[in-house]
């Protein structure tokens, strides 16, 4: 009966929350809607992405069907390799996050020329440290059926995502060469990993139960959670965790003792109004407390900072949910410690992250739980710990200050979703089609960069595409782009042009040339600088809306320009360099500008101002 109380008295909460997570996912629907299980689910593939493995594929055509592979083809029509996609025939075979589709190209001698990993929402950082380690390219340049043959060993620190792409090209390469996949070996390591994990649960499980009796093994329990579950297998509950099964689901196939743990946690939280995961359970809070154990004289901390701390993790957490709930998504391993524990495909910055706060541990015990954290903060909200003295007058007024909470941030929700649609764009965030507007107002110059982080060759075709979209003086197109990534080039033309310096930080560069064979004849030419101008504009609003940053740096027509940037890049004496246009991933301290002034306006006529 207690624990049917405790239930109830949650019941207004969890429904809250329920309606919450409901509308992220709404929110987010571009990104949810794909992995929707359909009876005859395709993966989209576009031709960019076909380009990708085939550079020089002017159209494609693929097959649903399971032997069948779709012909390739170059500007002239000729065959020029195949291509296959991996869904909807392994969706069932799940990684991190959900499905993990692939597209599969084979040369014309028959062997394996790429692959090329699909919509997915699987870690970006993790899928970006097996692109750098090559982990992909495994199977190039063998034949399907070496290709099924071919033993390839799993990632650490990304395990599930290697473990299923190799599960899903044994499959799909089996239905292709019509064999039957190797037979999957027990993997001993993973057994004795979960064994390990499931003891290491039982025992947190233990001294929740009889803390007493466990007390003297407290310490043992902590550095058990921080070895087994933290740095051999990487379990804990985290934002990212929470979001990414609010768009795809719960994969229990995937992180089957997770599972376990979330909804233990879940269980004992509402059933008993007791902290149970954060205390018990969570390896980075565990690494906080043994932290805490260095120092046992701790200093107090100041008054104003213990007063503001009191409310910080409640505002980290609805800042957060805000983000979220107007469609806001980002890769959120990057805002918590967790995934530090992957230390070998973990950013630097959510290592320094970790170290930081258990540093401050020392001195400040579980600092980051208990004044930081958003998933302790979510998790808190299923297990309030009652007083043991309570007057009826006092839960009675508790109780209507919970319900007008609830009231509000229900007021709160629908308002959001009635306005999202008029909300500016984020600094960095990516806008759909609807959201021109919001990306031409959100457009700013951006100079500082992120530095030694590659702007993407999938990014780059999207920014070129754009630029070529621009509108032209009888559609003469008269404009060619130089594609700068290499180093040396970059500083080169950094050196070379007076406001150049911010290419010495660029991840690329876009040269945008005027083309003379292609300019309108007579007194008309001049319409080149007008047509590669609104190409530069449609780069700059495209890097915008992709999270990166850009900055137009004029040469033509000061002509003393133009000899060095030839020079350095090779471009011919006839062509004319218009900019050249700054690209990387903005560190994000630049904002926009209203530039918004009604003395610019005319109506009808010019009028005297």
């Amino acid at each position: 009966m207690k624990y049917l109380q405790n239930f109830l008295s949650k019941l207004s909460t969890l429904l809250l929350v329920c309606l919450l997570f409901f509308i992220i996912f709404l929110q987010n629907k571009d990104i949810s809607s794909f992995f929707q299980k359909k009876a005859a689910f395709l993966a989209p593939v576009a031709l960019s992405d076909v380009q990708k493995i085939f550079p020089k594929a002017a159209s494609f055509q693929i097959s649903q069907a399971s032997q069948e592979w779709g012909k390739v083809l170059g500007s002239s029509g000729e065959e020029i390799g195949k291509v296959v996609n991996t869904s909807p025939h392994t969706d069932s075979i799940e990684g991190y996050g959900g499905p993990v589709p692939f597209l599969i190209g084979m040369d014309l001698q028959g062997k394996i020329a790429g692959m090329l990993l699909l919509l997915n929402a699987e870690s970006e950082s993790f899928v970006e440290q097996l692109e750098q380690k090559k982990f992909f390219q495994n199977w190039n340049g063998l034949t399907p059926e070496e290709a099924l043959e071919k033993k390839i060993d799993t990632v650490t620190g990304a395990t599930i995502t290697s473990s299923a792409t190799i599960r899903v090209m044994q499959q799909r390469l089996s239905m292709i060469v019509g064999k039957q996949a190797p037979a999957t070996q027990i993997n001993l390591y993973k057994l004795i990993r979960n064994i390990l994990a499931i003891l290491v649960i039982l025992f947190a499980y233990l001294s929740f139960l009889f803390p007493q009796k466990t007390n003297k093994y407290r310490t043992w329990l902590l550095i058990s959670l921080v070895l087994v579950l933290g740095f051999l297998n990487g379990y804990s509950i985290s934002s990212h965790l929470t979001f990414r099964w609010i768009l795809s689901g719960i994969h229990f196939a995937a992180r089957p003792i997770l599972v376990i743990i979330v909804f233990l946690a879940l269980f004992v939280h509402i059933f008993t109004n007791k902290q149970f995961y954060c205390s018990h359970v969570c390896p980075y809070g565990a690494a906080q407390e043994l932290a805490g154990k260095i120092i046992p004289k701790k200093p107090a901390m100041p008054a104003f900072l213990k007063q503001a701390a009191n409310h910080s993790r409640k505002i980290v957490f609805g800042m957060l949910a805000m983000l979220l709930l107007i469609g806001y998504s980002f890769d959120l391993t990057y805002i918590e410690p967790f995934s530090a524990f992957l230390y070998e495909y973990a950013s630097w910055s959510v290592i320094a992250l970790a170290v930081v706060f258990l540093l401050v541990s020392l001195c400040y015990p579980r600092f980051w739980c208990r004044y930081l954290c958003p998933t302790g903060q979510l998790l808190e909200v299923f297990c309030k710990v009652p007083k043991k003295e309570e007057s009826k007058e006092s839960k009675e007024k508790k109780s209507m200050k919970w319900e007008s909470i609830i009231n509000f941030l229900l007021i709160l929700v629908i308002i959001i979703i009635l306005i999202k649609p008029h909300l500016p764009v984020v600094s960095g965030n990516a806008a759909s089609g609807s959201d021109a507007l919001s990306v031409i107002h959100s457009r700013k110059s951006v100079r500082k960069y992120v530095v030694d982080k590659p702007v993407s060759k999938e990014d780059i075709t999207t920014l070129l595409k754009a630029g070529m979209a621009a509108p032209t003086a009888a559609d003469k197109r008269p404009w060619a782009f130089v594609v700068v990534t290499e180093r040396e080039k970059l500083n080169a033309l950094a050196d070379g042009l007076p406001y150049g310096k911010m290419l010495k930080e660029a991840g690329v560069a876009i040269v945008v040339c005027g083309v003379p064979e292609r300019m309108l004849p007579g007194k008309e030419a001049d319409f080149w600088v007008q047509d590669c101008a609104a190409a530069t504009q449609n780069i700059l609003l495209a890097a915008e809306a992709i999270k990166l940053g850009a900055v137009w740096i004029g040469c033509y027509p000061l002509e003393e320009r133009l000899p060095n940037i030839r020079k350095i890049l090779g471009i011919p004496e006839a062509m004319i360099p218009l900019n050249v246009i700054s690209i990387g991933h903005p560190i994000g301290i630049e904002k926009p500008k209203n530039k918004y002034d009604e003395k610019n306006i005319h109506w009808n006529q010019w009028q005297k101002q």
